[in-house]
């Protein structure tokens, strides 16, 4: 049975979506396929993204 799928559209970064850009093509990997899977990890509590009061972000691995 094939996944419902649904557009998903958001701002970024350009000069980082430049080099995620490069990095999935130099991979081999598609891009909507590597943020599905961040996502998924996300969800499953695999990370955990926190934001200190001088908002600099940091993602960190869920122990």
């Amino acid at each position: 049975m094939e996944k419902e799928r649904k557009t998903f559209t958001t701002t970024i970064d350009k000069p980082l979506q430049n080099r995620f850009k490069a990095k999935c093509a130099e991979s081999g990997i598609k891009m909507n396929d590597l943020l599905e899977v961040f996502m998924q990890m996300y969800v499953d509590g695999k990370f955990e993204m926190v934001l200190q009061l001088n908002e600099e972000k940091t993602i960190v691995e869920k122990k």
